[in-house]
């Protein structure tokens, strides 16, 4: 299926019930998953078609939110680790403490799940985490769509 705004949307070969699509963002492209969670999936699109034009300005506050919710928690431990030498011993590393922008500008948007429930939308960024996490994923998950007032945030990985 085409959309003039999605782009071409085409069955998940991974999720029964969803449709993805390709969007360009920034130079590069991002994958758009669509997941109607029992819900019409006209009114998902619809949702995403809402999304899409804005998607730089709602990026940016997904960053905000990962940024300023992980900066301690970098800060404090992830900064801190150990790694193998080429002669097999190990060495103790510390990287610099990040500033809250910082990390935020070091975060990589990768993809994005738009859903509907019965208790409204869902709007979920992944992000990579340029090493930071040790290669852990870093999700932003609105629950309320755009409004970005009930959010998550997760590593994963």
């Amino acid at each position: 299926m085409n959309d003039p705004v999605l782009g071409t949307l085409v069955a998940d070969t991974h999720l029964s019930g969803c449709l993805v699509a390709s969007i360009p963002f920034e130079g590069r492209v991002i994958e758009l998953r669509l997941d109607p969670g029992g819900a019409d999936m006209d009114a998902c699109i619809v949702l995403a078609r809402e999304l899409v034009p804005s998607l730089k300005e709602l990026a940016s506050k997904a960053t905000t939110v990962a940024a300023a919710h992980l900066l301690t928690e970098y800060n404090q431990s992830w900064r801190h680790f150990s790694r193998r030498r080429s002669d097999g011993s190990m060495e103790d590393v510390t990287d610099p403490e990040l500033t809250e922008s910082v990390l935020a500008q070091r975060l990589n948007f990768v993809s994005l799940l738009v859903s509907l429930d019965a208790d409204g939308s869902m709007v979920e960024f992944c992000f990579g985490d340029d090493g930071l996490f040790a290669g852990h994923s870093i999700f932003v998950t609105s629950f309320d769509g755009a409004a970005f007032q009930d959010t998550h945030v997760t590593l994963f990985g």
